[in-house]
């Protein structure tokens, strides 16, 4: 038997019923190639038979809601913005050029003129 750590064992059958293992321990004897899930050993399929059925744990996470039209909408309605904050930016960007180009010109005409 593998515990996901270490080689434990060798184990009887009687000594297996002590051992909590489920369909899923791997387990290996000589004569088999390669460690196998105990539900595959008909020998163990007995032990785990008796052995109660885990139960199912009910987690209370948020339920994830699926993607609906309003989320598309959302979106588009986000890259709308984030365009108009965009073309703002440029916008103000130009004119302060704009501003500068004709300070510089004034000047330049001043000291020729």
């Amino acid at each position: 038997m593998h515990n996901g750590f270490e080689q434990l064992g060798p184990f009887t059958i009687d000594e297996l019923k002590e051992q909590n293992i489920n369909r899923e321990t791997p387990v290996w004897y000589k004569g088999l190639a390669r460690w196998t899930a105990a539900e595959n050993i008909d020998e163990i399929k007995g032990i785990l038979n008796a052995l109660p059925q885990p139960t199912m744990i009910q987690h209370s996470f948020p339920k994830k809601k699926p993607f609906q039209k309003e989320d598309s909408e959302l979106v588009t309605k986000q890259k709308k913005e984030s365009r108009i904050y965009m073309l703002l930016i440029l916008l103000v960007l130009f004119l302060a050029l704009g501003y500068l180009f004709l300070i510089y010109k004034s000047s330049s005409d001043l000291l020729v003129g």
